[in-house]
Order: C-alpha cells, then structure tokens, then sequence
C-alpha cells in the first residue's frame, strides 16, 4: 500500500486539515500519515486561535518519517510561519521525483489568519516551486496578486503570472466567485474549466478534501488534467 504524508493544521472538529485528509487518502485506499504544523482551535462560529507545534516536536516527527518510511505523496496545506516553511523545504528536497500538492491556506472563513506574511513570502519562493500543482482559491489568489480578483477571466491571468514564476500546475478554485462556481486548471500550455452547481450549504474544509483528492489521483498515476476531473 503507496504512503501518502499531509503536513498540515490539526482541526480537532475533522472538518478540514490533516484529519480530513487522511480521511480523503484512506477513501482513496492509501495509507495516511500526518505532521501537524499547528492546532486550529475552530468550531461553528470559525478559528479562534492558532497554536503552532512545538519546533522540537516538529522536527523530530518529519525526522521519524525520513528514517526509512517511503513517501509516495505529499500534501501541504496551513504551514503558520516562515520557520515551518523552511523545514517543509528541507523535507521536500530530499522526496524528488514525487507528486506534491500545496493548498496555500491563508485565513479561514472567519477571516483568522492561518500564516504570517513572511511564511507566506517564503512558501511562494521555496515550495511553490516544488509542486506538482497548487490549489489556490480565489481569495488566496487575490492576495498573492495584491488585488481583488473577481472574474474568470482574471483568475486565467493570474493563473498564467503564477506559473510563468515557476509553478508546474495551477488549480484556481472559483467557488467565492459571484453566480456559477467555477475551478480554473493551467499546466503553462492550456486552460481546463471546470463549472459546478452552488449548493447552499456553509461547510468548512472542501479544499482540504478537493485537494488531498487531487494528490491521491496524481499518486495513483493520473496525468494532471486527469487529477483534476477526477478530484471534482
């Protein structure tokens, strides 16, 4: 059975996080194994606080995994500061030749910052590149713009800036766009879209399962177009 690892925030409510995506690999059939990079301390009404691992114990976990334990997949979501990105980097750097997936979790719902702006800067400059693809939402996406994008249109082209720097694969996920939602795929050559029905429920951790789905698809073989009609 492959191993896929997430190195993500802990959600004890297992809406989103690293417990939704074990769930999401074992549904896939793989085995599951997580590295938390903090405790989001979340119920109904959103994230109240934000309790980053210890650096030790940090350490010492993604060490355990490097001692012998195959990776064949590797998920990134909510990394806190620049100190976790870096050690995240380290460990990428030694998993070459794997698919990895980055869901840059920004803030939650509520609007509760989830990482700092110098962990932000880094993950861009370091993992990003590293990537088989990112998963930004639209939200995320206008921050790593600096401007509000508000089109499908606009998502293309920030879709096409972000891989022009680097990044293999873009998935832009355009459910806070206005009328149908509407995900964006760009692989530098062509744009894939993807239009679903609105359903009006208000749940956490969607991107979690979509992209812990695509990662599971990318270990399983999928070509990344492929990944990414599946995930859906």
């Amino acid at each position: 059975m492959k191993n896929i690892l997430t190195i993500a925030g802990y959600d004890p409510t297992s809406g989103s996080g690293i417990t939704r995506d074990m769930d999401t690999f074992f549904s896939f059939g793989f085995h599951a194994i997580s590295v938390p990079t903090c405790t989001v301390v979340q119920g109904p009404k959103g994230v109240t606080d934000v309790c980053p691992t210890p650096q030790d114990q940090f350490s010492r976990m993604l060490g355990t995994i490097n001692d012998g334990l195959r990776v064949d997949g590797v998920k990134v979501g909510v990394v806190y500061d620049q100190w976790y990105v870096d050690e995240i980097s380290k460990f990428l750097r030694k998993r070459k030749g794997i698919p990895v997936v980055v869901d840059p979790v920004f803030a939650a719902k509520n609007k509760k910052g989830l990482i700092t702006e110098a962990g932000m800067r880094r993950l861009v400059n370091t993992v990003f590149p590293m990537a088989s693809i990112v998963t930004p939402n639209i939200e995320e996406v206008s921050m790593l713009m600096g401007r509000r994008i508000g089109s499908i249109q606009e998502m293309k082209a920030s879709a096409k800036i972000l891989v022009d720097h680097g990044i293999n694969a873009v998935v832009i996920k355009g459910g806070h766009l206005k009328g149908e939602p509407t995900d964006i795929l760009y692989d530098g050559k062509a744009f894939i879209e993807w239009k679903k029905k609105r359903i009006g429920r208000v749940i956490h951790g969607t991107g979690c399962s979509f992209s812990s789905s695509v990662l599971s698809c990318l270990v399983a073989c999928y070509p990344v177009n492929e990944a990414f009609a599946a995930a859906q």
